[in-house]
């Protein structure tokens, strides 16, 4: 008997662990919203904007946040250095933007001398414009009462038939045809 009963209490145990480590991995699941995972804003639940309103009160008060950690702006950080374009020394075009008057009194600044207080320069892309040449064979009656049409050359489909544009990041341009043709029926 009593080693029956031993038994019962190891299997038993032995439950209740598997129960209770199946306990805590559910009430992980359960705490995980988009603010805590990696999981998108459209899997949490109902009750996500009431805790996410309840959590904004609650993190005003303090200035620490979730992991105790302090809260930092959004964007680059102090001593972070950024990229982007750097200032081209001749630009292709120049022009100069004039202050509308005065700053001080609202008087006209036409004529008064100045030089230039700082400079901001926009790449822009250039345009691109499509040059479509057609071709139209000509068909021509001889003397003779014999009807000729011109013939497409095989150099003139081809510079014709397709559409070249750089991609984006990628100095290979990418080729699409483009077949457009009518023939007199």
């Amino acid at each position: 008997m009593v080693a029956e009963q031993a038994a019962q209490l190891a299997e038993q145990a032995v439950l209740i662990e598997a129960l209770r480590v199946e306990l805590e991995a559910l009430r992980r699941q359960v705490g995980r919203d988009s603010s805590n995972s990696s999981q998108p804003p459209s899997t949490d639940g109902p009750g996500a904007t009431a805790k996410a309103k309840a959590a904004g009160q609650a993190g005003r008060q303090r200035s620490a946040g979730a992991a105790g950690r302090a809260r930092r702006k959004q964007g680059g950080q102090p001593g972070h250095r950024g990229s982007g374009l750097a200032l081209v020394a001749t630009p292709d075009k120049r022009e100069q933007v004039e202050p509308s008057g005065c700053g001080g009194c609202g008087g006209g600044l036409t004529g008064a001398p100045g030089t230039a207080a700082s400079r901001v320069q926009v790449f822009d892309l250039p345009s691109f414009s499509l040059a479509v040449t057609e071709y139209q064979m000509m068909r021509r009656m001889c003397g003779c009462g014999h009807a000729t049409s011109a013939m497409t050359s095989n150099d003139r489909a081809s510079r014709t038939t397709r559409i070249c544009a750089p991609t984006s990041g990628s100095p290979v341009s990418q080729c699409t045809p483009v077949v457009a043709s009518s023939r007199p029926g």
